[in-house]
């Protein structure tokens, strides 16, 4: 799909949305890979076709499993570079020592175990994009290392003096902000800058629910064509339920969870308490809606006034003795408002306790 055809399409009925045509469905919504209709993602997909018409450095930063990833390969595969290696390096994967030899490769003897030259990474990338996945993971020795790559377009092998010249694209991805990795001082400020010429923030799922009834139908598909399967669709009741959920493992815990409806569930239709059960997020539910009710201003406040008034209703009649005008001088309310308190937080309006 390209941009010009228009991602953005807010408010398309679930019934409309599940009748669509797969091939019509991904000519619209589908852009490389990236299911979407909301805004936010519009725009990043704008991004995208942006800077991979340039070579620009691209940092994109985003909880885990938002995407990052899905979109460093669409800017390789956009750019003049698609026909060269996309090659991707997890820095969550390897210790220190190992990774330092798979970026920069060794000479034959550069240390114990060096039976042989082995080309680093940043080598096979040559001519395409080099994507640095959880770059604050690196250690900051090798994060300067990378720096003088980038500055000088040449790396340098673990036990020998040349110099080899390198072409490459360099993308790095990281699931902490920018700005808390460095004051947590796992990110070089230098390198940041260096690679910070076009950011990329990918929004956690929670923040684009419009999008999350079109993932469950491309998801669905994908998997039914891969395991060989029927298609089960999702009641529209089961997409509520689904879009009411906080999705911590966001798009990653998605694509999971519609894998194991499709496999597991064995009616025509996806039902919420097939979501419920089967999915196993009805605990996560409670817990999201607990965690809202507390964190809400206007439900905070609520039960903090309520509290406050059976206090005050209770002290207020003990020292009037249940005598009604008397409160109402005393506290400078009025009849309506007592009479109000009294129904809400003295059972059966019972006024003998406060008149002895």
């Amino acid at each position: 799909m390209s941009i010009r055809e228009g991602i953005f399409r807010q408010n398309l009925a679930w019934k409309d949305l599940q009748s669509m045509p797969m091939e019509q469905f991904e000519e619209t919504y589908s852009f490389h890979g990236i299911v979407c209709q909301s805004m936010v993602m519009h725009e990043i997909c704008q991004l995208i076709q942006k800077v991979s018409a340039t070579d620009v450095t691209v940092l994109i930063y985003g909880e885990s499993g938002t995407g990052k990833e899905l979109v460093a390969r669409n800017i390789h595969l956009l750019s003049k570079r698609a026909e060269k290696p996309f090659i991707p390096v997890d820095c969550n994967a390897l210790p220190v020592s190992l990774m330092e030899s798979e970026l920069f490769g060794y000479e034959k003897g550069a240390f114990t175990g060096a039976n042989k030259s082995k080309s680093g990474l940043l080598e096979y990338a040559q001519g395409g994009t080099f994507f640095l996945d959880e770059l604050t993971s690196l250690d900051l020795n090798l994060q300067g290392k990378l720096l003088r790559v980038l500055q000088e377009r040449v790396t340098r092998r673990i036990g020998s003096t040349e110099q080899i010249p390198i072409d490459v694209r360099i993308i790095a991805a990281t699931n902490i902000n920018p700005q808390l990795a460095l004051k947590r001082n796992k990110l070089r400020l230098d390198l940041y800058y260096r690679l910070n010429v076009v950011p990329i923030h990918m929004p956690p799922l929670r923040e684009r629910k419009d999008d999350i009834p079109l993932l469950l139908k491309y998801y669905s598909y994908k998997i039914a064509e891969k395991e060989g399967i029927r298609v089960r669709p999702f009641s529209k009741e089961a997409v509520e339920l689904l879009q009411s959920y906080h999705w911590p493992g966001n798009i990653r815990e998605l694509k999971n969870i519609v894998e194991r409806l499709q496999i597991l569930c064995e009616t025509r239709e996806i039902q919420p308490d097939h979501v419920l059960k089967i999915a196993d997020i009805g605990n996560k539910l409670t817990a999201d809606r607990e965690q809202k009710s507390i964190l809400q201003y206007n439900v905070l406040r609520a039960k903090v006034l309520a509290e406050f008034e059976r206090n005050y209703i209770h002290k207020l009649l003990r020292i009037a003795r249940g005598n009604i005008s008397l409160a109402t001088r005393i506290s400078g309310l009025t009849r309506p408002t007592i009479y109000r308190m009294v129904k809400e937080y003295i059972p059966n309006k019972n006024f003998r306790e406060f008149a002895s």
